[in-house]
């Protein structure tokens, strides 16, 4: 099933539906590091810039159009993944990385 269908299918019965959950895969970009600059010449800093990651703007474009239904969107970028991975190594990065 869409997204959106589980979205409207939510907006439709706000009590009795499950609540949409959205989880962003990826690296560093997905993370909200836009920026890598050379603080010296062995050290390296990122700027990390959350507001404008993906998940933001997308969080905001379904607050428009669906402003009454709550949707849990989840930013799982890491840095340092990469789309080789396989769901496993996700998984596994992702939880060490949350604590869990």
């Amino acid at each position: 099933m869409k997204i959106t269908e589980v979205i409207k299918k939510k907006a439709s019965n706000l009590y009795e539906e499950r609540i949409p959950t959205i989880v962003f895969f990826g690296d560093s970009v997905t993370q909200g590091c836009f920026q890598v600059y050379a603080k010296s010449e062995a050290q390296v800093e990122t700027y990390f810039d959350k507001n404008s990651a993906y998940h933001n703007y997308i969080a905001r474009i379904f607050s428009v159009l669906y402003p009454n239904v709550p949707i849990n969107i989840i930013n799982a970028g890491i840095s340092g993944a990469n789309a080789k991975m396989e769901l496993p190594e996700w998984k596994e990065m992702f939880c060490r990385t949350i604590q869990i």
